[in-house]
């Protein structure tokens, strides 16, 4: 957590864009709302 607190302060923008190592990146949430697919089991 401090790495990530000293990172945060100075490189905000590595912070702002973070995932970084994910395979699908960040979703888009306004989408994935709108898109609303919900099942039950």
């Amino acid at each position: 957590m401090i790495a990530i607190l000293k990172e945060a302060q100075e490189n905000p923008e590595i912070v702002k864009q973070a995932p970084h190592q994910q395979s699908v990146g960040r979703l888009d949430e306004v989408r994935a709302v709108r898109q609303l697919d919900v099942t039950a089991h």
